[in-house]
C-alpha cells in the first residue's frame, strides 16, 4: 500500500469502489507516466532521424503503440480490402 500512502489499517478499511478508484488513479498516473517518457523518445528520435521517414517525425502514441481510431471511410475501406483478399465480392 506504498504506492497509495496508506497504512495497512487505512488499506483494509478501504471499500471495493474506494479501492477501484485508487486503482483507476494508479492506472491514469502510469499512463501519464508511459506518456511523458515516450515524448522523450520521441523527442530524441526525431532530432537525429534520418531521410529514411521522409522527414514525419515520430509522435507519442507511436513509441507507444497506440493505434489512432479510425474514420468511417477508412473502415469500410479496409472492410473492403479485406472481403477481396478472401474471395469475396464487394457490392
Amino acid at each position: 500500500m506504498v504506492s497509495f500512502g496508506l497504512t495497512p489499517d487505512d488499506a483494509w478499511r478501504l471499500t471495493i469502489p474506494e479501492y477501484s478508484v485508487l486503482i483507476g488513479q494508479l492506472n491514469d498516473n502510469e499512463h501519464r507516466m508511459n506518456y511523458r517518457a515516450a515524448m522523450i523518445v520521441a523527442a530524441i528520435y526525431n532530432v537525429n532521424r534520418g531521410k529514411s521517414r521522409k522527414n514525419k517525425p515520430f509522435t507519442p502514441e507511436e513509441i507507444l503503440g497506440i493505434k489512432r481510431e479510425q474514420k468511417p471511410d477508412e473502415m469500410l475501406d479496409m472492410a473492403r480490402k479485406i472481403t477481396q483478399r478472401f474471395g469475396g465480392e464487394v457490392v
